[in-house]
């Protein structure tokens, strides 16, 4: 989803990483391939230690669905907002779905006015590559056996990072196109 605080914050974020003062140590900021279990390494998670390994597992699911060639379709169904298919991007940047899911930055959005928005579960700004995540949403979602739709609610925030606007299509309209193609 975007919107202007989501962009603002994923402006200031990544300015403040660039200029090299985020520590990957920190106690609650540390990278997830710091021993993380799973997949992929997840190496841009930066979220309270206790979740890390529940967005981790998520990440590895919706990874695996982007293992199946009809999944991959979204990047060639989606545009960015200069029209070109999404496919493209990843095509400029010679990266897989896969391998580009590893360079999005993860942090929790709990506290941001997006994540008391009802059913939002992640969001972040088009063409931004930091993702805020709704960490208790997220959470219950997978809880109540939903770990499918969590999945692709990551790979739906993903084509955004990659330059998917919204409205049109609206969220709901990705999403289901991304159920259709991944699931």
């Amino acid at each position: 989803m975007r919107g202007l605080e989501g962009r603002t914050l994923g402006l200031a974020l990544a300015l403040f990483q660039a200029s090299g003062l985020v520590l990957g140590g920190a106690s609650s900021g540390a990278p997830a391939s710091e021993g993380g279990p799973g997949r992929g390494l997840w190496p841009r998670v930066y979220l309270a230690k206790a979740f890390r390994p529940t967005l981790q597992w998520a990440l590895d699911g919706a990874s695996r669905r982007l293992e199946s060639a009809r999944c991959r379709t979204v990047f060639a169904d989606f545009r960015d907002e200069r029209g070109r298919p999404l496919q493209e991007r990843l095509a400029e940047l010679g990266m897989s779905g896969q391998s580009y899911l590893e360079l999005v930055v993860f942090y929790d959005g709990t506290g941001q006015a997006t994540c008391r928005r009802d059913g939002v579960l992640a969001f972040t700004g088009q063409g931004h590559r930091v993702v805020y995540l709704c960490r208790e949403r997220f959470e219950r979602e997978l809880r109540a056996g939903e770990s499918r739709f969590a999945e692709i609610v990551l790979i739906h925030e993903m084509l955004h990072t990659l330059g998917l606007g919204e409205n049109p299509p609206s969220s709901q309209a990705i999403t289901n196109h991304v159920l259709r193609r991944c699931s």
